[in-house]
């Protein structure tokens, strides 16, 4: 999915994105990738060009909200 998430901030088509890491159908990489990731290719994309817009440089990725780790919280004594 490390390829996918790369080929979404192209303009590649879902279609030519899911041909070229190996899935026989745009179906099937779309339904392999919202397991993996929790967002559709189409949201994923969508959420990497707002990000770029609302955020300046776009680096980070979005992610799934079970990937997302608060820091442990520290009790003052």
């Amino acid at each position: 999915m490390q390829l996918a998430r790369a080929a979404l901030r192209t303009e590649d088509s879902l279609t030519a994105i899911a041909d070229a890491i190996g899935y026989q159908s745009e179906s099937a990489f779309s339904t392999a990738f919202r397991r993996v990731v929790g967002m559709s290719p189409r949201e994923f994309r969508v959420s990497l060009r707002a990000q770029s817009r609302g955020l300046g440089s776009g680096n980070s990725l979005p992610m799934r909200s079970s990937e997302v780790h608060s820091p442990a919280s520290k009790d003052d004594d």
